[in-house]
């Protein structure tokens, strides 16, 4: 069947300093067959054969007598063995469990790597099982809620009345539940923590004491902070979808959502060249609709949506932190859903859903929606991931700015308005919460970023077509590694694995076994179009064939690997 036919079906601070730390004398972990209690869904999702072990670690890095932590790590070995070696993987987030991903994935990335590499994962604080951060806010579902308006820019929330009138008197809630639940560690969560834990995972792993590391989304910024604190035990470190430090660690995340729009733009672009056969909006405006008319399109129903003031009632499931959804614009839920489905081809069918409901003002599926719909339809088993609310807990934790009124966020939302782009409405809600939030980090790094001298130069990736990390964030964020490389994935959305690209591929390969640098100015063109990708693995149950010219059977299979990760989610929910 035609994917056309089929996406209906988807829906008190210590500063620290980079200081030199001699390796500690190496001894093996004690790795044994896993035997962790993942859950039926996610277990059907695990290749083969994992080892775990734990590491003991102290909770609290500025007390000599803390408690201890134990972390949990997973491994997945090297098909070549003896392995060159041991590379930590961390994802997104803050809130996504490197336990949980490298058990599905670990072999994916194996093989990128030539099969040369062991991959391990852990679960960063605050996610997971280390320490998991939940509050179990009042409306106990995990479903998202998605100033002046110009011409030809698509229409805004009126951000500041939302904050006055509803959003501070609900964070205010959300951070002392959060308080008075986590109030025993909630404050040993940083990520100036996580990255002295990963010193030790490194020390523990890795007969040389250095890191060897691949990042996402959060992971960049884990590994930022890591090389800044311990720039000479860097070995290897690539960052794919860079998080800007600086403004993350403000806490303004002003530059995130900067290349949301032209992140819109490329999907209207592929949606356009992919046809009507694939993508049904390709052809909204005739047989010549191009992506302009469908971005003019977008902005009109968009500007009528804010003109007519519509709102969600009470019973809405919007995000967590929320305590209700009665009051929040029906504007922010569709922008935020168009936003958030904007980061892997694989949701193209879930966009269009949104933008075709929108375009005809149809708003039944948004409105429509109850808790009681989201608890019935939630799953029952126990989930690995345990810190429903991990991306509060760290990100505000590491943010530097607090405010006492309402009146102390007003500069914060203008330069997010003025600075973020169309979607900074869409976005910056959920960075709210932060400026009351009631824990102060045990540590958090407030060292500069620049003139970070690692053993290894960094290899940083980008998407130019990114929702969330902006290129020209990537770029910025390079500049403070002297030698560091960045390596343009022209593929859509977040994670340059999502939308893969046989370049990009090798880069990633050739960094780690060679320890070389991609030329400078390199672009990577993704293998073929989005839509293209998810309607071949609709039409042919999930297959999707290899068209790049490879250059042996064994890249052929890693090719391969990546291509069927890239598009499971999709299947799985056909």
């Amino acid at each position: 069947m035609h994917l056309s036919t089929t996406i209906t079906l988807l829906s008190g601070l210590a500063v620290t300093l980079a200081i030199p730390h001699p390796p500690t004398q190496h001894k093996d972990l004690d790795w044994k067959p896993c035997d962790l209690d993942f859950p039926p869904s996610i277990q059907q999702q695990i290749p083969g054969p994992i080892d775990c072990a734990t590491l003991d670690v102290p909770l609290d890095y500025t007390n000599k007598s803390s408690e201890r932590l134990q972390l949990q790590l997973i491994k997945v070995n090297a098909t070549q063995q003896p392995s060159d070696g041991r590379v930590v993987f961390a994802p997104g987030g803050p809130g996504n469990s490197g336990v949980e991903e490298v058990a599905k994935l670990g072999r994916v990335y194996e093989s990128i790597l030539g099969g040369r590499y062991d991959i391990v994962g852990f679960d960063p604080r605050g996610t997971g099982r280390t320490i998991p951060f939940s509050c179990v806010p009042s409306n106990a579902t995990t479903k998202r809620s998605a100033p002046a308006h110009d011409n030809n820019t698509i229409p805004q929330v009126d951000s500041w009345s939302l904050l006055q009138n509803k959003a501070w008197q609900e964070g205010s809630v959300f951070s002392q539940l959060c308080y008075e639940t986590q109030k025993v560690t909630g404050r040993f969560l940083s990520t100036a923590f996580v990255a002295r834990d990963l010193l030790a995972i490194s020390e523990a792993i890795n007969p040389d004491g250095l890191l060897r590391f691949w990042g996402r989304s959060y992971g960049t910024m884990l590994g930022q902070t890591f090389a800044a604190l311990f720039p000479d035990r860097v070995e290897r470190m690539v960052l794919d979808s860079v998080v800007l430090a600086s403004d993350y660690y403000s806490g303004q995340w002003i530059s995130s959502t900067r290349d949301t729009t032209r992140s819109l733009e490329h999907y209207f672009q592929e949606c356009v060249e992919a046809g009507p056969s694939i993508c049904p909006l390709a052809n909204f405006s005739g047989p010549d609709t191009t992506p302009a008319d469908l971005m003019q399109a977008l902005y009109a129903a968009l500007e009528d949506v804010r003109a007519q003031n519509l709102t969600l009632s009470a019973d809405y499931p919007a995000l967590p932190w929320w305590q209700s959804g009665e009051g929040l614009p029906v504007l922010l839920e569709l922008k935020y859903g168009i936003f958030a489905q904007l980061y892997r081809p694989d949701q193209y069918g879930a966009v269009f859903l949104t933008i075709n409901d929108t375009l005809h003002g149809n708003f039944t599926r948004l409105t429509s929606l109850t808790i009681e719909d989201t608890l019935a339809n939630a799953p029952t088993e126990e989930p690995w991931s345990r810190g429903s609310n991990a991306f509060h807990g760290v990100a505000c934790l590491d943010s530097s700015f607090r405010a006492s009124n309402v009146e102390g966020l007003y500069n914060t939302v203008q330069a997010q308005l003025r600075g973020g782009g169309d979607y900074a409405d869409a976005f910056s809600t959920q960075l709210w919460p932060c400026a009351q939030w009631k824990f102060e980090a045990a540590e958090r790094y407030e060292g500069a970023f620049r003139d970070i001298k690692t053993r290894h130069p960094v290899l940083f990736v980008n998407s130019p077509y990114d929702p969330i990390t902006p290129l020209g964030g990537a770029f910025e964020a390079a500049t403070a590694f002297p030698g560091s490389r960045v390596l343009v994935h022209r593929g859509h959305g977040h994670g340059s694995n999502n939308h893969p690209s046989l370049c990009t591929l090798r880069a990633i390969g050739d960094y780690f076994r060679e320890g070389t640098l991609p030329d400078v100015g390199t672009e990577c063109e993704p293998g073929r179009n989005g839509w293209e990708l998810i309607d071949e693995a609709v039409r042919n149950e999930g297959i999707v064939t290899i068209q790049e010219e490879v250059r042996d059977e064994e890249e052929r299979e890693m090719l391969q690997k990546v291509y069927d990760a890239a598009v499971a989610a999709l299947v799985k929910a056909l």
